[in-house]
């Protein structure tokens, strides 16, 4: 069985404690929008908001937004959208501060929605993608740097980057060593960073086109659960 890849919501109560949504969707199908609280999920041939936080469990600014669950979107910054990958693009595209303007239908009724980008690490962390574990060995994800991994031929590729995405990782790039120790296996990664202290430098060296690129983080605290696949 293929890794199949999750999205675990916390959905924070005040005075009685906290409740825990979980959906099951594939990532590579699916995005996290923090800003607004939604999941954007493509089914059906369709980018439809798959969850939307209350107005009143949104980041502060936020509950104004007119987004609701079943909201189709069709149009990112007066660009057409029909993949999550071309809204991912859209989104990642659009620098911090600026001005993110959304095209929804509802009901067959079109409107717009319009917020600021806020920065990854100033967003609430209570959404988060975890994975089963029924996953296969040469990939990972890692939701507290935001990516995902794959290894091939003794290579091992960024595949996916998230809108959380903690430092200069993008997809595409080759991670040959971490602090030192070469990777040529997912387990290879993995493994050095579980070894890493929260809040320690991670040295990543990388191939991008080609060119060496060395990127050094702070590691970071979990940002997700393993969670069992009892399907």
């Amino acid at each position: 069985m293929k890794n199949t890849l999750f999205f675990v919501l916390l959905l924070l109560f005040t005075s009685v404690g906290s409740a825990q949504h979980m959906m099951r969707l594939d990532a590579r199908n699916a995005m996290v929008i923090s800003e607004v609280g939604a999941v954007i999920s493509f089914e059906n041939e369709k980018l439809s908001v798959r969850f939307v936080l209350p107005a009143d469990r949104r980041p502060a600014g936020m509950d104004k937004i007119d987004i609701a669950q079943g909201d189709v979107i069709g149009m990112i910054n007066g660009k057409r959208v029909s993949a999550i990958a071309d809204l991912r693009e859209a989104y990642e595209k659009t620098p911090v501060g600026g001005e993110v303007k959304i095209g929804l239908r509802r009901d067959d009724q079109p409107h717009i929605i319009t917020f600021t980008k806020k920065d990854a690490k100033d967003q609430p962390q209570g959404m988060r993608i975890v994975r089963g574990d029924d996953h296969d060995e040469n990939e990972d994800v890692l939701p507290a740097l935001g990516i995902a991994i794959k290894g091939e031929n003794d290579r091992v590729s960024i595949t996916e980057t998230f809108s959380n995405v903690t430092a200069d990782l993008k997809k595409g790039d080759v991670i040959v060593s971490v602090n030192g120790k070469a990777v040529k296996v997912v387990r290879d990664f993995s493994t050095e960073f579980d070894a890493t202290e929260i809040g320690a430098d991670l040295k990543i060296e990388l191939l991008r086109a080609g060119e060496k690129v060395s990127v050094t983080t702070p590691r970071p605290k979990p940002a997700g659960v393993m969670m069992r696949n009892r399907n």
